[in-house]
């Protein structure tokens, strides 16, 4: 850990990829003790107890963050995951009733460990959705406002596709930040405003993105 965070400092970069011991990658919530005592005595049980399904759900330290519309999501029978600490239903009781008209291009999962934690109704409902239309909640995506009188001077630096110019005002793009190698530092959305760059990244994204934008920020202001 010294050699990293001395390499880091001396040469802006590491040798090997940093990112599962970065502790950027960590929300403020999760540096609470009673989160960080939760997580660690639920961990062990799943490290010393195996097998742990991939998909299997933590049951404590949940709760954290809920979006305007979880009560009802609740009423409607949300099966809920979790994500950067907000609880996200991926399907909805309430919409069983769409494997009658969708059930037949559904997968069906015949093994129960391949079966477990999947719900058939989040298929049917996004093939409802291509035949319809339907409202999404995309209440825990991360949103990090750019301003300034050069926000887009640094954002074209930061970024690798064109942000910068009259045409991309108005519009959302697609984009990466590189280091001096190509190596990929964050993926996300930017949105051009007339006032600001807004970036839009995941949930367990986002600070990670924020952080390396600041980074990077004083980097280029130190050069």
């Amino acid at each position: 850990m010294g050699k990293l965070i001395a390499d880091w400092m001396t040469h802006g970069k590491t040798h090997i990829d940093h990112n599962s011991v970065d502790f950027s990658r960590f929300n403020e919530f999760q540096l609470n003790e009673q989160y960080i005592h939760d997580r660690c005595w639920e961990t062990a049980k799943k490290i010393y107890n195996p097998p742990v399904h991939p998909r299997e759900p933590f049951a404590n330290a949940r709760g954290i963050r809920r979006s305007p519309f979880y009560e009802r999501e609740v009423e409607l029978g949300g099966y809920f995951m979790e994500l950067g600490g907000w609880e996200r239903a991926h399907g909805y009781a309430a919409n069983e009733h769409l494997l009658v008209k969708h059930g037949n291009r559904v997968p069906e999962r015949e093994n129960e460990w391949d079966n477990r934690h999947f719900w058939r109704v989040s298929n049917a409902e996004h093939l409802e959705m291509s035949e319809d239309c339907g409202i999404i909640n995309l209440s825990h995506f991360h949103i990090t406002d750019i301003s300034g009188p050069d926000h887009v001077t640094l954002m074209e630096w930061l970024c690798a596709a064109k942000i910068g110019g009259d045409n991309n005002i108005g519009k959302g793009i697609y984009t990466h930040m590189l280091d001096d190698d190509g190596n990929v530092r964050a993926d996300f959305t930017v949105f051009r405003m007339d006032d600001r760059c807004r970036l839009v990244n995941g949930a367990d994204a986002g600070h990670v993105t924020l952080f390396t934008c600041s980074a990077l920020r004083m980097t280029t202001a130190g050069t």
